[in-house]
């Protein structure tokens, strides 16, 4: 089979990105109102990541691109992104779970692709990597967006208001085996 070019790479990591893009409501309010955020939802954990905000609801519904909305609580919060999950017995949908791509493993100059505010999709690249910030040359993407790389793998998410700065998936996977920590000691 012939190698997929690079652009079949980007529309196919746009389209992953895209799939796994969730709108988030507080269960108080529902469906019916304006997303109080965007996440991303991480199908093998059966977790949605978000930015940590200071309103951030504790009871949540997660609407999917399908249009289907499942009811979510928070249980993971660190200092910038915030878990959700979803109850054992919740049917959710079917997405391609991503890689979560360590920061060490980034190389500057790297593509990333993102979806911008808009739901447009945009590119840029990898500008720096510190400890476990990714600065990009991204702009516009609002907060709880996720940076993939071309094979639409995780790199990043938007956890603040800096332009083109994405917290690195090494916090999501930390806080997501400390959230499976807690619920197996729970069970």
């Amino acid at each position: 089979a012939p190698k997929p070019s690079v652009e079949d790479l980007i529309t196919s990591a746009f389209a992953a990105d895209q799939a796994r893009l969730v709108s988030l409501y507080a269960a108080a309010t529902g469906t019916s109102t304006e997303p109080f955020a965007i996440g991303t939802y991480l199908p093998k954990s059966r977790a949605v990541v978000t930015a940590k905000t200071e309103t951030l609801p504790s009871e949540i519904f997660v609407m999917f691109t399908s249009g289907e909305s499942v009811a979510a609580s928070l249980s993971q919060s660190g200092d910038s992104l915030a878990v959700f999950g979803f109850a054992d017995a919740a049917k959710l949908p079917a997405a391609v779970a991503p890689t979560l791509v360590a920061a060490k493993d980034l190389k500057v100059g790297q593509t990333v692709l993102a979806i911008d505010k808009n739901g447009g999709g945009i590119t840029g690249i990898v500008s720096k990597i510190s400890g476990s910030e990714i600065q990009t040359s991204l702009s516009e993407t609002p907060l709880g967006a996720t940076a993939v790389d071309l094979s639409g793998n995780l790199v990043g998410i938007t956890a603040s208001g800096a332009t083109g700065v994405f917290v690195s998936a090494d916090t999501i996977r930390a806080l997501l085996s400390s959230s499976a920590a807690t619920s197996t000691a729970a069970h």
